[in-house]
């Protein structure tokens, strides 16, 4: 999964190399050499055009493809109550449907699209509405990657409201490999996930926008506002709710167990402890559960770090106290 993950960045970050050259040499062939120049500086050097794209694009390249694949895989390892079977297929849908896709994409877009208009793309002519277009197609792909994110999480917020009865359970253990490598999907896509926040966070702040409007150049960090917290949480709340669920099968199971052996009557005394056993057994379930699939662990330190980096950087950016303590720090 992580092989696949790193190809398609690489496919992505490739094709946007080949599309940063074909329009520069446009540039180059309509307003000479000066200005294809400044362009290929513009969207390459200062906006990081490579790495935007190809962890962008690829990530959601990734999703698109393993997210279905991993969102299949769940409906399997689930036991999924007749009652919730329609709304279950549904919430599953909608994570992989473009139509709702669209929904959030399509609005943050058009958000997007304005703030970058009015925060002045450089140039004139084709280099200015080929950045530009560059620029809302990250928009784009940031918002469609959000949006499988959010209906992912409300897929799981489905899961975890089905409470009593009729709730959802597992037909595996919470360390089972069918299990890891749901896990291992949700930690990758959200691990690159920051790192496309953080690059195009730092791109926006070097870019060089030629706008007047000082509020509109302010507005560039609301992607930072909304697209962190809910990639963070993205990254936590399924595990945390797999686990939920496998403590509560368990926590069944041990009651289910203790009642019968208050109800029993067992041959002998042998056969009494060797259900006690059984019972501790279990019960040992959980902590063993716990100990291998910790619900913050060492695969979530990545995202965590680059979390904080751009937390850094963003209070840097608006905050003169700590920029100032910073520089003093550092220099």
């Amino acid at each position: 999964m992580i092989a696949s993950a790193f190809i398609y960045v690489v496919i992505a970050g490739v094709v946007t190399a080949v599309v940063g050259v074909v329009c520069t040499l446009v540039t180059y062939f309509l307003y000479g050499e000066p200005i294809a120049t400044q362009f290929w500086q513009a969207s390459m050097i200062k906006f990081n055009g490579v790495l935007v794209g190809g962890v962008g694009y690829g990530l959601l390249a990734f999703v698109r493809n393993w997210g279905r694949t991993t969102l299949a895989q769940l409906n399997e390892v689930l036991i999924t109550p007749d009652e919730h079977s329609a709304s279950w297929a549904a919430q599953l849908q909608r994570a992989t449907s473009w139509r709702w896709v669209i929904a959030i994409a399509g609005p943050l877009t058009i958000v997007g699209g304005i703030v970058i208009w009015k925060a002045g793309v450089p140039f004139a002519g084709f280099p200015k509405y080929c950045l530009l277009t560059a620029t809302i197609s990250i928009y784009v792909v940031a918002s469609s990657i959000l949006a499988f994110f959010i209906y992912t999480i409300m897929a799981f917020r489905y899961i975890e409201m089905a409470d009593g009865p009729s709730r959802f359970r597992l037909n595996c253990s919470f360390a089972s490999l069918a299990l890891q490598n749901i896990d291992s999907f949700f930690v990758i896509s959200s691990t690159l996930g920051v790192l496309a926040i953080y690059l195009g966070f730092r791109g926006t702040l070097t870019a060089n926008f030629v706008g007047n409007s000082d509020l509109f150049r302010k507005m560039m960090v609301l992607p930072l506002v909304f697209y962190l917290p809910a990639t963070l949480f993205y990254s936590l709340y399924p595990r945390y709710v797999l686990r939920q669920i496998s403590e509560s099968d368990t926590l069944a199971l041990i009651r289910e167990l203790e009642q019968q052996c208050i109800n029993e009557t067992f041959d002998g005394l042998k056969a009494r402890l060797e259900f006690r056993k059984l019972v501790l057994d279990v019960k040992e379930k959980i902590a063993n559960d716990r100990r291998i699939v910790p619900l913050l662990g060492i695969r979530d330190a990545p995202s965590l770090t680059m979390s904080i980096i751009i937390v850094i950087q963003f209070v840097a950016q608006k905050d003169s106290v700590v920029a100032g303590f910073l520089n003093r720090f550092f220099n």
